[in-house]
C-alpha cells in the first residue's frame, strides 16, 4: 500500500504558513511545558479506508517562543518511514485542532491532538489530490 504520495508532503511544505489554529473543549490547564517532549507508541494509518497498523510510531513537541509548540510525527510502515512536521502554533488547552487548505492542490487536512497527562492522541485526517489518508497516533511520554 503506497501510504504517502509526494503531493501529501508537498502539501504541508507549502501550506505550513497558512495552518489556522482552534482550541476547543472544556479542559484549558494544558501549557507550553505540558506538551513538549517525545512520545512513542502505535498508530493506525487508513488510506481510502484500507487500514494498517505502523511497526512504530511517534510524536515529538518541541517548545517555539515563549507559548508556541511545533508538532512533528512519523510512523513507519513495511520499513517505510513517514514524517509530517507543522510550524509552530499556540499551545492553549489540552485539545488543539489545527487545519489547513492548499486551494490550488484542492487538498485540505485537519490534526486533532489530545493531552491526558502524558498519554497523546493525534489524529490527522487529509483529503483531496484523489486519496483520503487518516493517521491515529495513541502515545506516551
Amino acid at each position: 500500500m503506497k501510504i504517502l504520495k509526494s503531493s501529501f508532503l508537498a502539501f504541508f511544505m507549502i501550506s505550513a504558513a497558512s495552518l489556522t489554529f482552534i482550541s476547543c473543549g472544556d479542559d484549558d490547564t494544558c501549557a507550553q511545558a505540558d506538551w513538549t517532549g517525545t512520545y512513542t507508541g502505535d498508530a493506525t494509518v487508513s488510506e481510502d479506508g484500507v487500514d494498517e497498523m505502523a511497526d512504530s510510531a511517534s510524536v515529538t513537541i518541541t517548545a517555539s517562543g515563549t507559548d508556541d509548540i511545533a508538532v512533528s510525527y512519523s510512523y513507519t510502515i513495511d520499513n517505510q518511514e513517514n514524517s509530517i512536521t507543522f510550524d509552530p502554533f499556540a499551545a492553549s488547552g489540552c485539545t488543539i485542532t489545527q487545519s489547513a487548505s492548499d486551494p490550488n492542490a484542492g487538498v485540505s487536512i485537519d490534526m486533532t491532538l489530545s493531552l491526558d497527562g502524558n498519554d497523546l492522541t493525534l489524529e490527522s485526517e487529509m483529503t483531496g489530490g484523489g486519496f483520503n489518508s487518516t493517521v491515529t497516533i495513541t502515545a506516551s511520554k
